[in-house]
């Protein structure tokens, strides 16, 4: 599975699914500052099994960073804005399967 964004929830969700034994690959955005974080809101460590990919929607030449699957596989897109007081989750797998 691949999980387009680590930072809270998406690392939680990656170390939850890698301890099940689910093969499980993330995103980060490469810009974003984790030191600057409070301590509560910074991603947890993943372990070394868990491939990480540096990908910002915004920077398409980061597009390429993405792995390529010899199969279609299911994605997880997560996203928590603090300002915006809005959680979003969502779980997708290609047509046809």
């Amino acid at each position: 599975m691949l999980i387009l964004g680590a930072g809270w929830m998406g690392s939680r969700v990656a170390a939850a699914l890698g301890e099940l034994g689910e093969e499980v690959e993330v995103t980060h955005r490469p810009r974003t500052d984790i030191e600057a974080k409070d301590p509560y809101f910074r991603p947890v460590d993943l372990p070394s099994s868990v491939p990480c990919h540096a990908f910002d929607l915004l920077a398409p030449e980061s597009w390429d960073n993405l792995p390529v699957a010899p199969y279609p596989r299911p994605w997880l897109g997560l996203g928590f804005r603090l300002g915006l007081g809005l959680g979003l989750g969502v779980l997708g797998q290609p047509a046809g399967n």
